[in-house]
């Protein structure tokens, strides 16, 4: 303990080990009247250490010491620096923390000079020295800043100089360049070495160093660099430059057109395209939306109740109509035990519906749908509906029952594809023999009562 507080009476941690840090603290605490820590080339602080009771400190040096954070607790502890005026953290790696040291710094009031330089900075707060009214000197050169930052300096009224160089600013911000202008002593400002561009958004920039009372070093050897590389004195003339950014951007303007219209077009051919795809959905909400509101009027209240029927049968009503009502019906619907109840086109269709109406009205009423496949189905449209709004029903619910053996080649692509063996759709075929005709049936009115 003797040999460290040796080291520590002139303020030097230099030899201090890093396991020592802990004991290092402690004896710091017991001595709030020392006024110099220097902690640099110690490669101990990852973060910086927390300390307290330093009431007398005013000057920290903590460069080359390897800090990659301060942390919160760490600013907080900043309270007790009532005193620092010099904070050097230079030749650090504080970029790693991510922080935009918004508060880092807010309770050293007193600061008068704060040195971030070679840190590879990348971001920092606007807000970040607002409260170190008695800053003369920040150095932050030799970082990764650019033009967003925009520090609030107009209430440092005692700056003096600010380093800026060696960073990535293609030029400064109009607010940066208004903080500095309401200085109100003059202010040293160097920006050498940074990437400045001679373009229409750095205009202002390129006027204001012309034009301003804050000293910039060595302004009339600053460099800007056009688009094509070639590189131009920053002090010189700006009437050609401005002249240039009046002129229209045909490119621009070309590329705005051309974005104005091919936005709207793709958005309306996409659209389109969904919608056309889509299309059998969306009727069939249609209908069952305008259905849904029939049922809350007192008009149809009472005729709209679900499954009312067993399958729902879709036929060419032109030519397939005495089947359905002389063969079929009877042979389903015959009394005294019905095998089951059918949903007939002409026969249960609510009047004052359309008809496609009444396709959606009578499906959603019953569980399953039978297609009389015939040649006169493959060319009927409102069968070709009815199938559409059958699939958008639930596939399971289909049942084929071909008659007459229509051209494969006349039917659509989707009735061909529920005929596939691999559709699981029933397909059964209507044959011309009575005993045939009584299994065909018996086998329909079994694939009727799965109805899910």
């Amino acid at each position: 303990m003797t040999s460290k507080l040796n080291y520590l009476k002139d303020g030097s941690c230099s030899s201090i080990e890093a396991e020592d840090l802990t004991d290092v603290s402690a004896i710091i605490d017991l001595m709030g009247m020392r006024e110099v820590m220097n902690g640099s080339y110690t490669q101990i602080v990852d973060k910086f250490p927390v300390i307290g009771n330093l009431w007398n400190l005013q000057i920290v040096d903590v460069s080359h010491s390897g800090l990659r954070a301060i942390t919160k607790e760490a600013s907080d502890s900043f309270k007790d620096y009532v005193n620092l005026r010099h904070f050097f953290l230079s030749h650090n790696q504080l970029f790693e923390s991510g922080s935009d040291f918004e508060d880092t710094f807010a309770h050293l009031a007193e600061l008068v000079s704060i040195d971030l330089s070679y840190n590879g900075i990348i971001f920092m707060h606007n807000r970040v020295f607002a409260n170190n009214g008695n800053l003369e000197k920040i150095l932050l050169n030799h970082n990764s800043l650019d033009h967003t930052t925009a520090l609030l300096l107009s209430s440092n009224t005692n700056l003096e100089y600010v380093d800026l160089s060696h960073n990535q600013f293609t030029h400064l911000s109009d607010s940066m360049m208004k903080e500095l202008d309401h200085l109100t002593n003059q202010v040293k400002l160097d920006i050498s070495h940074n990437p400045f561009v001679c373009n229409c958004e750095a205009i202002n920039f390129i006027k204001w160093v012309d034009e301003t009372e804050v000293f910039i070093v060595g302004h009339h050897l600053l460099e800007c660099s056009y688009h094509n590389q070639r590189k131009q004195i920053l002090h010189f003339p700006v009437e050609a430059l401005e002249e240039e950014c009046q002129k229209p951007d045909f490119d621009l303007m070309l590329r705005r057109i051309l974005l104005g219209v091919l936005l709207p077009t793709v958005f309306i051919i996409t659209s389109m395209s969904i919608a056309y795809k889509l299309r059998w959905y969306i009727r069939w909400n249609y209908y069952s939306l305008t259905r849904y509101y029939r049922k809350k009027s007192l008009l149809y209240q009472g005729h709209y109740t679900k499954d009312q029927y067993d399958a729902y049968v879709v036929f060419n009503q032109e030519v397939d109509t005495p089947f359905v009502f002389q063969v079929l019906r009877p042979a389903l619907e015959s009394e005294p035990a019905p095998a089951a109840s059918l949903y007939l086109s002409g026969r249960d269709d609510f009047p004052g519906m359309v008809k496609s109406e009444n396709v959606v009205d009578g499906m959603e009423k019953c569980g399953r749908v039978i297609l009389l496949v015939t040649p006169e189905f493959c060319q009927d449209e409102m069968c070709e509906f009815a199938l559409h709004m059958a699939l958008v029903k639930g596939i399971q619910s289909v049942i084929v029952l071909l008659k007459n053996c229509p051209d494969f080649a006349s039917m659509s692509s989707t009735l061909r594809a529920l005929l596939r063996p691999n559709s699981g759709v029933p397909c059964l075929e209507w044959p011309d023999d009575n005993s045939g005709q009584k299994l065909v049936l018996a086998k329909l009115t079994e694939s009727i009562s799965k109805a899910t």
